[in-house]
């Protein structure tokens, strides 16, 4: 069969067959460049940036509003773990996650019983987790203001590095061939902030770097409690958003009656004196959590379906998104930046497409360990076994 005689509906349709993969990837082997299938979980990974992009300006709308920001926001965020993991009680997401885990986790509980977790040992985890949750805000808030390079740079090095060796996840050729890639992106998009970046903000980007490695953490622990233990991600975000308010509350508490004497640090919090127009603020505030919660419901299903590794999409995609919203809105851009830009969101968009396997490089070795050809050495293998079996 010829290549040019295949249409689309062929080709789905050969998918679907095993006994036709092969059949597939000998389509695919002329080609440099494969867009392969993707699965029904993968709208996720497109809202995602949607939603992540929206979260974030609206956050920009509404930071100044208020005197004690820095507190909102934290609590905000902690906040947004809480309404996401309350999602957990939808049976819709209950049923479909365990259709969705594709590690046969039935059949590990049931034959592997060391694998139920300890509840002192989660509950310890739970609250290492808040304790991380607030540092990594408050870093956040405490360095918004500084000239800084984006952490998504060090998400690109860190969420890799912890999957390798928390998750015992495979790195090959094409991963760190994306690796790479992004980090000449992201070196070209910091182009304009390193230009800007003054002595006083040499703490700040260190802090940076710090938050860079504590969100990724976050994640791949998650997900590692969700592999080995079978406990859904929204569930744990839920218990680990509850303790981070918790214990995020009390410690603020305990500073406001430190420092002022009464309760003046929470009244900050509902001091709206600067703002102008306050629907418009409330509107917004309401857009912020919805959006925000979706944000999280989204990720904690990324984390669930596929790897922390997916969730980088999401993270150099919204960012592009942002700055063309705000190029629009505020037209300040340099023209360094605009031509900086647009080519290094694109460098990072690619390399992160192809980090997951919706574009494969087909050439120099890069595909061989891509799931479609490793599916396809499975079905050779299993056909091999059939036939000496009859």
């Amino acid at each position: 069969m010829k290549e040019q005689e295949i249409n689309e509906e062929e080709i789905i349709r050969l998918e679907v067959s095993n006994e036709s993969s092969s059949m597939l990837i000998d389509i695919y082997k002329n080609k440099p460049i494969i867009f392969p299938k993707l699965n029904k979980y993968y709208w996720i990974l497109f809202i995602s940036p949607f939603f992540c992009f929206l979260n974030n300006y609206f956050f920009l709308k509404i930071r100044y509003t208020i005197k004690n920001n820095y507190c909102f926001n934290i609590i905000t965020d902690e906040l947004l773990h809480v309404f996401a993991g309350l999602f957990y009680f939808i049976s819709y997401f209950r049923k479909n996650g365990n259709k969705g885990n594709n590690n046969n986790t039935g059949i590990k509980y049931i034959y592997n019983k060391s694998n139920k977790i300890n509840l002192k040992i989660y509950a310890i985890f739970l609250v290492i987790l808040s304790l991380f949750l607030f540092s990594n805000r408050f870093i956040r808030a405490y360095i918004y203001d500084n000239k800084k390079i984006d952490s998504r740079f060090y998400f690109i090095i860190f969420i890799p590095l912890f999957s390798k060796f928390i998750l015992k996840e495979n790195l090959y050729k094409h991963h760190y061939l994306s690796i790479i890639i992004s980090i000449i992106g992201w070196i070209i998009l910091s182009i304009p902030i390193c230009l800007k970046i003054k002595k006083e903000d040499i703490l700040a980007n260190f802090l940076n770097l710090i938050h860079g490695a504590i969100y990724p953490l976050i994640l791949v622990l998650i997900k590692h409690t969700s592999d080995k233990y079978y406990i859904t991600p929204l569930l744990t975000s839920l218990l680990f958003g509850l303790i981070s308010v918790v214990l995020t509350i009390i410690g603020f508490i305990i500073y406001t009656l430190i420092k002022y004497h009464d309760f003046t640090f929470f009244k900050n919090v509902f001091d709206f004196s600067k703002v102008d127009n306050k629907l418009i603020i409330s509107i917004f505030y309401v857009l912020l959590f919805l959006c925000g919660t979706i944000l999280k419901l989204l990720n904690m299903l990324i984390l669930f379906y596929f790897s922390p590794i997916f969730l980088q999409i999401a993270e150099v995609i919204s960012p592009l998104f942002l700055w063309i919203a705000l190029s629009i809105e505020k037209n300040t851009n340099t023209i360094l930046e605009l031509v900086i830009y647009p080519i290094g969101y694109v460098i990072v968009i690619f390399s992160s497409l192809l980090c997951n396997e919706m574009i494969i490089l087909n050439f120099c070795g890069l595909s061989e360990n891509t799931k479609i050809f490793v599916y396809q050495r499975m079905d050779k293998e299993i056909s091999k076994m059939n036939k000496l079996i009859k």
